[in-house]
Parts: C-alpha cells; sequence; structure tokens
C-alpha cells in the first residue's frame, strides 16, 4: 500500500471529501491527479510545490497517480485508491483563499502606474509564453498609443487570439459591460493542454472584474453587464478547464492570481508585485501567463472614469 500525507487542502476540497464520498480519477498528470466525485464535483490531489487551490490537496508525493478511471471512496480521513493507494488527509490544515481589495485600497487611479511600472524595462520578469506575448500590445491600448508591431508570437492560436482580446480590452477601457461578455466567448476553449489558455484568460479576466466590482463602487455599473453565464460555455471546453475558469470568475482561482490582484489592489511596494508576478508567471507552462493577460485586461478598467463614487 502506496501512502501519501496530504499537507494542505482547500476548503472546497475538504467538503467534497467527507467521509463516505465516492468518485474516480479523471486525469492524471505529472505532479497531480483530478478527481471528479459521484456528483461531477471535480477537485485534485497535487505535488509540494504546486501552488493552493480551494479545490486541491497539496500533498508531499512526487511519484505516479493512481490512473485515470480509478475509483476512490473515503473513509474517515483517508481516501482509498483500490487497495494499493492512499492519501491521508488527519493532518492537513485547510486553507480558505485570501480576498483580494478586502480592507483599505489603493485609489482607482494608481493601478495603471503599478502595472506600466511592473512590465517596464529592466523588470525582472522572464520572457512572456502563450498569451502573455500579448501584454505589450494591450497596455499600448490602455496609453492611447499605437499597438508595437512586434514579431509573430511563436504559439500561432496566440496571434488568432489577438483580436478577440484586444476587442475586450478595448471594451474593458470602455466600461462597456456588455461587449466585454460578447467578446470573450470565441476565447473558451482556444489552446492547447489540460487548461487552454482561452480559458486561463477568460478565468481571470472575470476573477478580475469580481474583485473589482466588489472593491470599487462606481466600476459595478460595468462589471455587472459583463457576467457571463457561465453554464452555456460548458460544451465548449472540457470539465477541468471549466471547472477551473468558472471558480475563477466566482472569485477562486490558485493562490499566486490572489495574491498577485491583492498586491496591486493594495497598493504594495513595486518590488512586492513584482514577486507575486512571478509566482503567477511560473503556474503551468504558460498557464500563470495567460492568467496575468486576464488580470491586466481587466485592470484596463481602472485606467479612466468613472470615479466618482
Amino acid at each position: 500500500m502506496r501512502r501519501v500525507a496530504v499537507g494542505s487542502i482547500g476548503e472546497t476540497a475538504r467538503a467534497l471529501l467527507g467521509s463516505g464520498a465516492r468518485g474516480k480519477v479523471l486525469a492524471a498528470v505529472t505532479g497531480a491527479a483530478y478527481l471528479e466525485s459521484e456528483a461531477g464535483e471535480v477537485l485534485w490531489l497535487t505535488s509540494p510545490k504546486a501552488p493552493r487551490h480551494t479545490r486541491a490537496g497539496r500533498s508531499d508525493w512526487r511519484e505516479a497517480w493512481p490512473p485515470a478511471g480509478t475509483l476512490y471512496v473515503v473513509r474517515g480521513e483517508q481516501i482509498a485508491f483500490g487497495s494499493e493507494f492512499e492519501a491521508d488527509l488527519a493532518q492537513a490544515e485547510t486553507w480558505h483563499a485570501p480576498q483580494p481589495g478586502v480592507g483599505v485600497a489603493v485609489a482607482q487611479s494608481a493601478i495603471a502606474p503599478s502595472l506600466y511600472a511592473l512590465f517596464a524595462r529592466g523588470s525582472a520578469l522572464p520572457t512572456p509564453l502563450g498569451l502573455g506575448q500579448l501584454i505589450n500590445r494591450v497596455l499600448a491600448l490602455g496609453e492611447g498609443r499605437a499597438v508595437p508591431h512586434e514579431a509573430s508570437p511563436q504559439d500561432l492560436f496566440v496571434g488568432r487570439a489577438w483580436e478577440s482580446v484586444a476587442r475586450v480590452a478595448k471594451a474593458s477601457l470602455a466600461h462597456d459591460g456588455a461587449h466585454i461578455k460578447l467578446a470573450v466567448r470565441p476565447l473558451v476553449g482556444l489552446g492547447p493542454g489540460l487548461t487552454p489558455a482561452g480559458d486561463d484568460f477568460v478565468g481571470s479576466l472575470f476573477f478580475t472584474l469580481h474583485y473589482l466590482g466588489s472593491t470599487y463602487a462606481p466600476l459595478r455599473a460595468a462589471v455587472e453587464p459583463a457576467r457571463v453565464d457561465l453554464a452555456s460555455l460548458r460544451a465548449e471546453t472540457h470539465v477541468i478547464s471549466f471547472t477551473v475558469m468558472s471558480d475563477m470568475a466566482r472569485g477562486e482561482g490558485p493562490e499566486p492570481l490572489h495574491e498577485f490582484l491583492g498586491a496591486v489592489l493594495a497598493g504594495a511596494p513595486a518590488s512586492h508585485i513584482e514577486r507575486a508576478a512571478l509566482e503567477l508567471t511560473a503556474i503551468g507552462h504558460s498557464s500563470g501567463w495567460d492568467m496575468l493577460l486576464g488580470c491586466v485586461v481587466g485592470m484596463l478598467l481602472t485606467f479612466g472614469p468613472p470615479t466618482a463614487a
């Protein structure tokens, strides 16, 4: 019997793994096993370096997880995967996602300078990957200057995404929530991988709008019309990515996303914001960069009026 100790577990995952809960392994990849409960809820077990998430249990396991299709049952504090593998929840600390913008928030007008400073020449951020390659173009739109004619992105889907990303960015600058809702639809399911880049972007965009609306009352008039009926997008991507995207839209994402947006909204020092961005961009191959672009596009909503209370 192979045993793994789960050190921390998100509050959603904890609730889904009560004694008697059953399900199956949906997918097993390097560093993670994605589980699906009998009710169709998705959660995952990860290696120790993976970011915390409300649906994740982070463990000390670094080897292969049980393969897809393996059934599991929770007995007390143990998740039994057949008779060969067991995950122990007894010592797991429950993780609650922090809420960006709660408490004292920086003035709305201070957000744009923070972003321009983050992406200025000399930044410690590595070369952007995935949709992160579009950040400079988006910031050019935010400044009202010509979009730079950069080399074509290495990933073909990134070039295809630009037209839709630009539409979302322009709608955000115009505080046009209804147009944001329409412009994101072609991006859902776009790109390769377990969580396509388009889904990471869309989820992070709505994550950012969610917290901007709760932090800055004048922005709610734009945020509310932007809300998408996510159930209508379910057929456009697969269940794991849909779950991650839906959670982000409700304000629940990976810990580095919470930390990055929280740092910007709190007016943290530039070094703190940069460190949070580095943690975010380290997620996956390019998922963190895709999320960072979503954050930046969402925060374009703060670049101009309305600012009155």
